[in-house]
């Protein structure tokens, strides 16, 4: 009889090891049941192939069987099978039937074969794959048995392409189930990352890799069927630009469908989501609930339709990409109709979204934007800020234009960060007459502009229209009044009442909390957070943004964007405590974390960081590639505070280097921002003026003009005492005792020294005094040998020497061995070698992706790619490493 063992595949260019799902079902023992189920291309065979050679190392005979459309009984396909692994439990089967004067029960030879296996006791795995059809009652009552009496010594593993109905509550209560379903089979970001990566995939852009990956939701086939339309053909990334995608899933997927299952999934399509009774409007007046409530259990059986992330536990939604498909292929008229029966469903049941949405869709405009007006001010009161947004979205581009929808309009922009649209729709309010209250949720969209786009001092002028807040305002803009207010106050310098602000009365809307907004609690606690980071209390910043951060993961989805703020704003913290590693860890994993952040001072600190962390690591070009990408930040959103963080961190390091032509540059970019002479110092402007006096006391002690370089230096410590900035002045204390040093003034060196470690001291620095100057550690060192200091302050400098040893271990660290047996050459793909080659002859990024004509950020890929192949961090250790025949060279080196 032909075998009908799982076929083994030649490894493909395009395959990855997705050891994230082969580490949990190594943790499948004997006895165990392993369910695997997936639509086609989900990767469920690929991962029994991935998993074969490792049960046969842990010493597994294996028994795999597949079930074609048509086949011989099932028990005798398992006889093979059997057969083929352990031959003498077979032969004694056979030799029980043909015993028998009647044919052996299927159920009986089932129980011979399994009874078998358990006197050998040797460890087995039996995999079944179930095939596209669905198993007949007869198939999955056999399947049942073996589930239920295999020997403890048996593994079974079921993989289908649906849930198949069977009993699995036993092994599930004992902890003797691993089910994985499409949800697990998916590739995880990372996957698709990794994936993308592989084989043909260098062709796509970091940012057509992301799309994809988006496009797809990790669907296995769905990402490499995209990506080679995508990489061959250039097309816009989408499942209507790839007729091989269509093609699959119309036969693979939907063509095992029965035709009630698939008329019910192209009405479900048009929906973002569905429920039993919606589905009876859609499909047909007289279609029964029960009828629909059953379609939708069978085709979330076959992984096609999954639970509303977020919703109540009633809604579904077709999966994404089959949803797609089956749109492009709706008509006209079949299309108007589904909206319009949704647009009446929803309305009915009190949906604004959907309703608005299926008006819009079934072409009565006039009607959605009635629909519109009569729910946006609700859920403003309500807090649900980006349901706002998205009703609004769903109205015609023309239609938002309308004069009475101009505050929804404003709030619209502002939350998507079309802040140039805010400020020309603001005026417009102006000219408007507007209750109390509309006038109130007017200017705290200003305040919120002001502080978006870090406008300091129009905050501040705003800030007794603010504290002035109406009888009738609505608790939703208390309680965004109140994080303005936070920040404002900060802006100012004062830190206690930023927080007192804080601690007033929760704002509560219809008798709840709303935390994950804007306005909500875990964006003031960040803001609380962030007041004792600026006045430079480190420690007490650390605890706040770790139990935001525990708090915005607890609420998962909803949480996201406050996590990702929390956790940028304590990657500066980690740092400051010399966790650089943590540091650099929290804010590197986090690749989107620059696109979830919108408060200027948040991309500062995560961007300073990044560079910093960088630059200990040694990674020179990718430390001046953050601070590139503040800059950027800066000048292209017209932010001069930042501009100026910017522009002096590059500056220090291109002195620190001996860089002194690229320091002048930056230079008299910081003296284009310098504030214009006799204008009054005040919160908008002070961080601008300590910017460019540093650069000035930079300049002059490099030059040697050390008294000009002290005169300066003691000037910003001044400034910095008036406008509470404790931290930047322990900085600049150690600098001025740097400079003291050099102009032989050893005794009042010390007593800076005493200075900035108090300050230290009580604020919790660290990383800031340690960073100062390129002599700080050597300075305290000398200070504790020779006496100078006393008993508590010696403890402190000892600290802060002791992070300074911990950066010498860093730079000196070997760099990890290759393990591969190839020259360095030979681990990287052909366009990476071509960028390897130019980066030899010491071209920058721009002109390496002019020779090759690439994109600039194609370069970058590349060479991120070369680093990590070649277990290098810089530049001048591909090239090292490419010249010296396959050598690595010393990760931790920092590069001139």
């Amino acid at each position: 009889m032909a075998s009908h063992r799982i076929p083994v595949t030649r490894a493909s260019p395009r395959r990855i090891v997705r050891a994230r799902l082969l580490g949990r079902l190594q943790t499948a023992r004997m006895g165990w049941c392993v369910v695997l189920h997936g639509p086609a291309g989900c990767g469920k065979t690929e991962l029994l192939e991935g998993w074969r050679p490792l049960l046969a190392q842990a010493g597994f005979k294996l028994a795999w069987l597949s079930l074609p459309a048509s086949t011989p009984p099932f028990p005798y396909l398992l006889l093979e099978a059997i057969g083929l692994c352990l031959p003498e439990v077979a032969a004694d089967a056979q030799r029980i039937a043909s015993t028998r004067e009647a044919p052996l029960a299927s159920e009986d030879l089932i129980r011979a074969l399994l009874a078998g296996v358990g006197d050998r006791a040797l460890p087995m795995a039996l995999v079944i794959d179930a095939g596209s059809e669905q198993p007949s009652a007869e198939l999955l009552q056999l399947m049942q048995s073996i589930i239920d009496e295999a020997p403890p010594n048996a593994l079974t593993v079921i993989a289908s392409r649906r849930r198949l109905p069977l009993a699995l509550s036993r092994r599930r209560a004992r902890g003797e189930l691993l089910e994985l379903g499409f949800d697990a089979l998916r590739f995880s970001a990372d996957e698709s990352h990794q994936f993308l990566q592989s084989a043909g995939g260098s062709a796509l852009g970091e940012d057509d890799r992301q799309a994809l990956a988006v496009a797809t939701e990790g669907w296995p086939m769905a990402l490499r069927l995209l990506s080679n339309e995508t990489s061959s053909r250039r097309k816009a990334i989408g499942v209507a630009t790839c007729p091989e995608l269509q093609h699959y899933l119309t036969s693979e997927v939907l063509g095992s469908l029965t035709p009630r299952e698939l008329a019910f999934l192209r009405a479900a399509s048009l929906p973002a989501r569905i429920c039993a009774p919606l589905m009876t409007n859609l499909l047909s007046p007289d279609t029964p609930l029960n009828e629909a409530m059953a379609c939708m259990e069978s085709l979330e059986a076959a992984d096609l339709l999954r639970p509303v992330e977020g919703a109540s536990a009633e809604w579904r939604q077709v999966q994404p990409v089959v949803r797609a498909v089956l749109m492009q292929e709706l008509p006209g008229a079949d299309s108007e109709s589904l909206h319009r029966s949704a647009w009446h469903w929803f309305e009915r049941n009190g949906h604004a979204i959907g309703a608005v949405h299926h008006a819009a869709g079934a072409g009565s405009f006039d009607d959605a934007a009635r629909l519109a007006q009569k729910w946006l001010p609700a859920f403003f009161e309500q807090g649900r800020i980006w349901d706002l947004v998205r009703i609004f979205r769903e109205l015609p581009a023309d239609f938002r234009e309308q004069p009475e929808l101009r505050l929804w309009r404003a709030w619209d922009q502002l939350l998507e960060h079309d802040y140039e649209g805010c400020r020309a729709t603001l005026p417009l309010l102006a000219e408007e007459s507007l209750p109390s209250r509309e006038r109130f949720r007017v200017t705290l969209l200003r305040a919120l502009l002001a502080m978006l786009c870090d406008d300091t001092r129009s905050a501040i002028d705003l800030l007794p229209h603010l504290e002035a807040a109406p009888a009738d305002a609505d608790a939703f803009a208390l309680a965004g009044r109140r994080n303005v207010l936070t920040w404002a106050y900060l802006r100012r310098g004062e830190h206690e009442r930023a927080r007192q602000v804080q601690f007033e009365a929760t704002v509560l809307v219809d008798g709840r909390p709303f935390p994950t907004t804007p306005f909500g609690t875990l964006a003031g606690n960040s803001l609380v957070g962030l007041s004792h980071a600026v006045e430079g209390r480190v420690v007490l910043a650390e605890r706040i943004y770790r139990e935001v951060l525990y708090q915005a993961e607890l609420r998962g989805a909803d949480g996201v964007d406050q996590a990702y703020t929390a956790a940028a704003l304590l990657g500066e913290i980690l740092y400051e405590l010399n966790d650089v590693e943590g540091a650099a860890q929290l804010l590197e994993t986090r690749r989107d974390l620059l696109d979830r952040v919108s408060m200027p001072d948040t991309i500062l600190r995560v961007l300073l960081t990044l560079a910093r962390t960088r630059w200990l690591a040694g990674r020179r070009d990718d430390a001046f590639d953050a601070l590139h990408r503040l800059t950027h930040y800066a000048d292209e959103r017209q932010l001069p505070r930042l501009l100026g963080h910017g522009l002096l961190e590059q500056l220090a390091l291109h002195l620190r280097c001996g860089e002194e032509a690229a320091a002048l540059v930056l230079r008299d970019r910081l003296r284009s921002l310098e504030p214009p002479a006799g204008e009054a110092i005040g919160p908008w402007n002070v961080d601008l003026m300590l910017a460019t006096g540093r650069a000035r006391m930079l300049f002059a002690q490099h030059e040697g003009r050390l008294r000009e370089a002290l005169q300066e230096c003691e000037g910003l410590i001044e400034l910095c005492r008036t406008h509470h900035r404790q931290r930047r002045a322990a900085v600049l204390a150690i600098q001025a005792a740097a400079i003291e040093r050099s102009a032989g003034q050893g005794s009042r060196s010390v007593e800076r020294l005493r200075s900035a470690l108090r300050w230290g001291r009580s604020l919790g620095l660290v990383r800031s005094l340690l960073d100062a100057d390129p002599r700080a550690a050597t300075l305290l060192q000398e200070a504790v040998e020779s006496g100078a200091l006393d008993a508590v302050d010696a403890i402190d400098a000892r600290r802060v020497c002791a992070a300074a040893r911990t950066d010498e271990t860093v730079a000196k660290q070997p760099a990890a061995i290759n393990e591969s047996p190839l020259p360095a050459s030979e681990t990287l793909n052909e366009r990476e070698r071509d960028v390897a080659r130019l980066l030899a002859q010491f071209l920058s990024n721009k002109e390496i992706a002019k020779a090759l004509g690439l994109s600039p950020e194609t370069v970058k890929w590349h060479l991120k790619n070369i680093y990590m192949k070649l277990h290098v961090s810089s530049r001048a250790d591909v090239v090292a490493r490419l010249g010296s025949g396959g050598a690595p060279a010393g990760r931790g080196q920092r590069t001139p």
